[in-house]
């Protein structure tokens, strides 16, 4: 799977598409289908190294940068 980047619209929904793009979830949405909370998610965790891995930092529509993981790891 390749990187989503969402300023240019390089990503599987297309310019201007969803946010944030199929197939990603944001950091709160991958602590809430995990059933942690956001702060665990982001702290030194058993699972924090393989989320790391697998996750991707991209430009926000808009400006600024978050954090995204595959939804399918």
């Amino acid at each position: 799977m390749k990187p989503a980047n969402a300023q240019d619209g390089d990503d599987a929904s297309g310019p201007g598409g969803a946010w944030p793009p199929v197939g990603w979830l944001t950091n709160r949405q991958t602590a809430e289908r995990l059933g942690i909370g956001i702060e665990t998610l982001v702290t030194n965790w058993k699972y924090r190294d393989t989320l790391k891995a697998a996750a991707r930092t991209v430009g926000k529509p808009g400006g600024g940068r978050c954090n995204l993981y595959p939804a399918e790891l």
